[in-house]
């Protein structure tokens, strides 16, 4: 019995992990995804939908974040591929103050383009995110604006030039993707679970230990998931679950 109970604390566990770390946005404002290396928040813009606000965490070093936004266009759509690598003006809110965001990617979209762009650098995810958070309390706006210069006129490019968004959830949404589940550890969890349920419907007097072996090595690659890997197989061995 004990041994049953045991693997049913297990199991549960598990479950709280995947739902109390599957770090999904519950609005569509924001969202938070995994991608590849990085973890992504977004925040679609008020002007055009689409275009959102991006901030980009590494997995590798989650205390770092840097901040890419996009613009739509249906002019010069073939010519517009020219952008990509230049760093273009753009305004923050109504500031004086003219910064320059390079084009990282230019993609065709329909009888659009999607053009991305990345303010410069990685930046101190606490300090970053608090000041653009106070600045946004202060100031009640977030905008970014496609500005002319002697060198540069967004217009022969871009028909719509100012898009702004919503930050209220900003703080939360950082945090969510901080916390983000990577790819490798939810499948883990998940085969792992689905070794429990074909345990459960046959009968069986235990999971194959090879599974709890991944499930615990993968864990165990990430410093914020080694407690509990180490817990897990503290479970695992005690009562003879596995003998790993």
């Amino acid at each position: 019995m004990r041994r049953v109970l045991l693997i049913i604390l297990l199991h549960l566990s598990l479950f709280f992990i995947v739902f109390a770390y599957h770090a999904q946005a519950d609005d569509e404002e924001w969202y938070v995804n995994d991608f590849g290396t990085f973890v992504v928040a977004a925040v679609s813009g008020e002007v055009v939908h689409g275009d959102k606000l991006r901030f980009f965490i590494k997995k590798e070093d989650c205390s770092k974040v840097s901040m890419m936004f996009s613009f739509s266009t249906s002019l010069k759509k073939d010519e517009i591929k020219e952008l990509q690598d230049k760093k273009l003006p753009i305004r923050i809110n109504d500031w004086d103050t003219i910064r320059g965001a390079r084009v990282v990617y230019v993609h065709p979209f329909g009888f659009m383009n999607i053009v991305m762009m990345q303010t410069p650098g990685y930046h101190e995810i606490k300090e970053f995110i608090g000041a653009l958070n106070a600045m946004y309390t202060f100031e009640k706006m977030f905008s970014i604006q496609l500005v002319k210069q002697p060198h540069y006129d967004p217009e022969d490019h871009f028909d719509i030039l100012r898009n702004h968004w919503k930050l209220d959830r900003l703080v939360e949404n950082i945090e969510k993707a901080q916390k983000f589940l990577p790819q490798e550890v939810q499948d883990a969890i998940n085969t792992f679970l689905k070794q429990f349920e074909i345990m459960v419907e046959y009968g069986l007097t235990e999971i194959p230990r090879e599974y709890g072996a991944n499930l615990i090595r993968t864990l165990s690659k990430y410093p914020e998931y080694r407690i509990l890997a180490e817990e897990l197989l503290n479970t695992m061995t005690r009562g003879d679950i596995y003998d790993i």
